[in-house]
């Protein structure tokens, strides 16, 4: 566990001491909660049912990586990530970051910053070589974010939605 005082933010004082903790089973329900507000403030719905759950039991049987942060108590973002054992490209073992969400309140605190290292060091002590992630394109300051900490563009993603569109 990692803590340390958060630096007060925009909207007022901080809050305090600041844990960066691996999910264990009790953290569930403050999971839900986050991932049911990242996906709010991306205007999408929710995960399908038992997804959720899914993410948590990978990530106690030490099959992916799942911090949180909180303080008193106070559920405030998580990041989730799992190791890829072998990269087509490299031949190398990778960290894929999945999700990295700082409620927006508590943000501009170095909250982000610490779950990404907590979760850098994990990667490293795991034999990962690099690190990769999306960002979605209309996402600017999450792209500023990941810029500040080192990263480039690697590769472009392109989507296409199956039900939308005939052979």
């Amino acid at each position: 566990m990692h803590r340390r005082d958060v630096r007060p933010g925009p909207d007022g004082p901080a809050t305090g001491v600041v844990d960066i903790v691996a999910v264990d089973g009790k953290d569930r329900a403050d999971i839900d909660r986050l991932y049911g507000e990242m996906y709010r403030l991306l205007g999408h719905p929710g995960p399908p049912a038992g997804w959720i759950d899914e993410v948590v039991a990978q990530a106690l049987r030490g099959d992916r990586g799942l911090f949180i942060a909180k303080a008193a108590c106070v559920a405030l973002g998580f990041i989730d990530f799992k190791l890829v054992r072998y990269h087509a490209a490299t031949g190398s073992t990778f960290c894929r970051i999945f999700d990295v969400f700082v409620k927006p309140e508590a943000r501009q605190r170095g909250i982000g910053r610490r779950l990404w290292l907590q979760a850098l060091h994990t990667a490293k002590d795991r034999g990962a070589d690099s690190v990769e992630l999306n960002v979605l394109p209309a996402n600017e300051g999450a792209q500023a974010f990941w810029q500040r900490q080192g990263f480039r563009l690697h590769t472009l993603g392109f989507r296409r939605d199956l039900e939308a569109h005939h052979a």
